[in-house]
C-alpha cells in the first residue's frame, strides 16, 4: 500500500512538470513570436509567467487577486490586454481542472453551471448557421469573425463560474466580497484624475465628452462613460448590503456618496433608473419604516445631484423632443431630427427602426451573433439588449435570452428560501434579485449585455451566494509522510477539501 502511494505521487508531481514545462515551452515560443510585434507583450508575457508560478503555488490567494485586477485592464482595450486576460484566465481554468481531474480531486460545480454551458454552448449555432450560409447575411465573411470573438467571450464567463467555484470551502463568501472592493482602486482613481486634471491626462485616459460639447463623462478604466457608470452602480449595490449587517456603517456610508458622487460624473441617465429600482426593491427586504424612508432618500439625492448639474438639465430636457413627451412628434420625425440634432432619445428611436425592419427580413433565427451594428444606417450596436437578442438570434433566440434571465431570478429565489432568515446570504440573495432587475431594466436603452467587466463582477457574486455560509471554511489537509526505505514522500493537498 505504501509502495503504491508513492508511486501514485510520483507520478502527480511528474505530471505537474511536465504541465509547468510545457507551459514555459509555450510561453517562450510567444516570445519569440511577439518580440518583433510589441515589447510590452514581452513584458506582460513575464508577468504572466510569475503569475503562473504565484497560481500554482497559492490558489486562492491568485484567483483574488485575477478578481481584482479585472477592473483596471478596460482601458488598455486598444493594446489588448482584457483579451489576454481573459485568454490566460482560461487556460490557467482549464489547466487547474484538468489537473484535478488526473489527480482524482473534486472538481466543485453546481446544476446552474451546468445550465450556463449548455446555454452557451445553444448560442453557437448563431456562429454556425452564418459560416455555412444557413442565414441572410451578406456580410459573413467579416461578421464570422466578430460572431466567434462573442460566443468565445461568453464561453470565458462559464469558465470564470467554473473558476470561482473551486474556492468553495477554501475562501469565506464575505471574504471574497471585501476583497472585490479593492477592484475600485484604480477606476475611481482615473476618474478622479479625469475631473482634477483632464486636459493633462493621456489620450487613453482622457475623459469623453457629451455629444461633442465640452461636457466631460467620466470612464475612469472602462473605456465608456456608461460601462463606468453600471459598474458604479453594482459596487453601489454591494455597499449598501454591506451597511446592512456592518457594526460601523461610517465607512460604507462614505463610500457609498464616493461613488454616487463619481456616479452623477458619468453623465449617464440610464443608470439613474437602475440605481432607483434597486433601492427600492432592497428596501422591501424585510421593510420597516425608516429604511423605505432612507431608500428614497438616497434616490431623490441621486436625481437631484444630477438634475443639479447642466448636462443633467440638458439630457432632462431633451426628453421633451421625442415622441415619449412630445404628442406632436412621431417616429418618422424623430428619425429625421436623429440625423441633424443631437439627442439621444430619438436617436435610439432611429437606431431600433432600422433594426426591426432588418429583422423582418430573418424573424425567426436573426443573421448571427454581434451583427446588430452591419445592419444598421448608423452602424453601431442597437443601444437595447432586446432589440440585439430579436435582431440577431430571431425569435428563437430571444426566447432563449429571455429564459436565462429568468432562470437567474428562479435560481436567486431558491437560494434566498434555503438561506437562514435575517443571515447575510439571504439579504444578498435579495440585493442580487434587486440587481437582476435592474440590469434588465437597463438593458432596455443600453448595451449592458456587452460589458463584460460588470459581468465578471456579477457572476463572481452570483457563484458565491450559493455557497454555505454558515459553515467554517477548512484549510488544507495533509496527511503525515509515509516513509519508504530513504525517501519520504507526504501526501498533497486535495482541491475538494
Amino acid at each position: 500500500m505504501s509502495r503504491r502511494l508513492l508511486i501514485s505521487r510520483q507520478n502527480q508531481l511528474t505530471l505537474l512538470t511536465v504541465v509547468i514545462a510545457s507551459i514555459g515551452v509555450l510561453i517562450g515560443i510567444g516570445l519569440g513570436v511577439l518580440a518583433g510585434l510589441n515589447a510590452l507583450y514581452i513584458a506582460v508575457f513575464f508577468v504572466a509567467f510569475g503569475g503562473l508560478f504565484f497560481f500554482v503555488r497559492s490558489f486562492e490567494t491568485a484567483v483574488l487577486t485575477l478578481l481584482v485586477l479585472r477592473s483596471a485592464l478596460g482601458t488598455f482595450e486598444a493594446l489588448q490586454l482584457p483579451a489576454l486576460f481573459a485568454i490566460a484566465l482560461n487556460m490557467l481554468t482549464i489547466g487547474y481542472v484538468i489537473i484535478c481531474w488526473l489527480q482524482r480531486d473534486r472538481i466543485q460545480t453546481d446544476r446552474f453551471w451546468f445550465f450556463f454551458a449548455g446555454w452557451v454552448a445553444f448560442q453557437s449555432i448563431w456562429v454556425i448557421l452564418p459560416a455555412l450560409g444557413a442565414l441572410p447575411n451578406p456580410l459573413v465573411p467579416f461578421s464570422f469573425t466578430t460572431s466567434l470573438r462573442e460566443w468565445i467571450r461568453l464561453f470565458s464567463t462559464v469558465l470564470l463560474y467554473l473558476l470561482v467555484m473551486q474556492l468553495k470551502g477554501k475562501v469565506h463568501p464575505e471574504r471574497v466580497i471585501n476583497v472585490l472592493f479593492l477592484g475600485l482602486i484604480a477606476p475611481l482613481f482615473v476618474g478622479l484624475l479625469q475631473l482634477v486634471v483632464p486636459g493633462a491626462l493621456p489620450d487613453v485616459l482622457a475623459p469623453l465628452g457629451l455629444f461633442g460639447t465640452d461636457v466631460l463623462r467620466l470612464d475612469g478604466t472602462m473605456g465608456h462613460p456608461n460601462d463606468f457608470a453600471v459598474f458604479l452602480f453594482l459596487f453601489m449595490s454591494f455597499t449598501l448590503w454591506k451597511m446592512r449587517h456592518a457594526e460601523r456603517i461610517w465607512p460604507w456610508v462614505l463610500l457609498l456618496v464616493t461613488l454616487a458622487f463619481f456616479l452623477v460624473n458619468t453623465q449617464t441617465m440610464v443608470v439613474l433608473g437602475m440605481t432607483s429600482v434597486f433601492v427600492v426593491v432592497f428596501s422591501a427586504y424585510r421593510a420597516s419604516v425608516v429604511k423605505v424612508l432612507l431608500g428614497l432618500v438616497l434616490v431623490a439625492a441621486v436625481i437631484g445631484l444630477y438634475s443639479s448639474t447642466g448636462a443633467g438639465q440638458e439630457r432632462l430636457a431633451s426628453i421633451a423632443e421625442t415622441p415619449l413627451l412630445n404628442p406632436d412628434m412621431d417616429i418618422s420625425r424623430s428619425i429625421l431630427l436623429s440625423w441633424k440634432v443631437p439627442n439621444s432619445f430619438n436617436w435610439r428611436l432611429a437606431q431600433w427602426t432600422f433594426l426591426l425592419n432588418a429583422w423582418r427580413e430573418s424573424p425567426w433565427l436573426g443573421y448571427g451573433l454581434h451583427t446588430s451594428s452591419f445592419l444598421s444606417l448608423f452602424e453601431k450596436a442597437a443601444h437595447s439588449d432586446y432589440v440585439r437578442a430579436m435582431v440577431e438570434q430571431g425569435i428563437v433566440g430571444f426566447c432563449a435570452f429571455i429564459t436565462f434571465w429568468i432562470v437567474q431570478a428562479s435560481w436567486l429565489v431558491q437560494r434566498l428560501t434555503r438561506a437562514r432568515a435575517g443571515s447575510k446570504q439571504q439579504s444578498l440573495c435579495f440585493a442580487l434579485l434587486a440587481i437582476l432587475m435592474a440590469l434588465m431594466l437597463g438593458m432596455l436603452t443600453e448595451n449592458i449585455w456587452n460589458q463584460t467587466i460588470i459581468f465578471f463582477y456579477w457572476w463572481v457574486l452570483f457563484v458565491i451566494v450559493g455557497w454555505d455560509w454558515e459553515s467554517p471554511v477548512s484549510e488544507p489537509k495533509t496527511v503525515e509522510p509515509v516513509s519508504v526505505g530513504p525517501m519520504t514522500v507526504g501526501e498533497m493537498p486535495h482541491a475538494g477539501e
